[in-house]
């Protein structure tokens, strides 16, 4: 183990981000984005100052949490502070969008396991319902581990119509007339095509 003695520690705490970053893309219902970060500036603090050990441990599990806090705040981590957070109290909190015309887009972390808000989902005006894929990132069950790819819309259609309980062509020309009125997109209704729901072969 005399090798190991000769690594010096930044190059650690940068591996570590590295590789927890890399289980954030890969794995599935694993939040480790925090960990990623704080490893990082971990990482980047120790190279700059010469630190002990004991005290890059202290920074990594400080940052961690500060990181985890302003993160789960900034997505919506207030429900932190309200035990009662409901249905109800989410769309509450976006009627104000409503009002001025905002639109709800969801993505494929709705056909993730581990995605719990599916209330959310029935509530919103079918008029203010559209679908997306946020590609290069977070890809739908069953592409979790690939490259993001808007060919998977149709994986995150067929989850929100689930979710909502209705056909899923119906959705489908729901959320296409939706989004060429959003965009403006010059698209005839007839010239709109539908594509089939994904099947076994294709999630193989």
């Amino acid at each position: 183990m005399d090798w190991l003695s000769g690594i010096e520690s930044h190059w650690v705490w940068l591996t570590l981000g590295l590789l927890l970053a890399g289980l954030e893309m890969l794995v599935p219902g694993v939040y480790l984005i925090w960990l990623a970060v704080a490893a990082l500036i971990t990482g980047v603090l120790t190279a700059v100052f010469d630190v002990s050990l004991s005290l890059q441990v202290i920074d990594f599990v400080f940052l961690s949490l500060i990181i985890a806090f302003c993160i789960l705040f900034i997505l919506g981590g207030r429900s932190l502070f309200q035990p009662s957070f409901t249905v109800e109290t989410y769309f509450k909190d976006s009627v104000a969008g409503l009002e001025v015309g905002a639109y709800f887009s969801f993505s494929g972390m709705v056909t993730f396991r581990n995605w719990k808000r599916t209330g959310c989902v029935s509530a919103c005006p079918a008029d203010r319902l559209l679908v997306e894929t946020d590609a290069p990132y977070l890809a739908p069950v069953p592409h979790r581990g690939k490259r993001n790819e808007p060919a998977f819309v149709r994986e995150v259609a067929q989850a929100l119509a689930g979710a909502r309980g209705e056909p899923y062509d119906a959705l489908l020309r729901q959320t296409a007339a939706n989004a060429r009125r959003v965009f403006g997109a010059v698209v005839a209704a007839g010239a709109v095509t539908t594509p089939a729901a994904p099947t076994v072969e294709d999630r193989s």
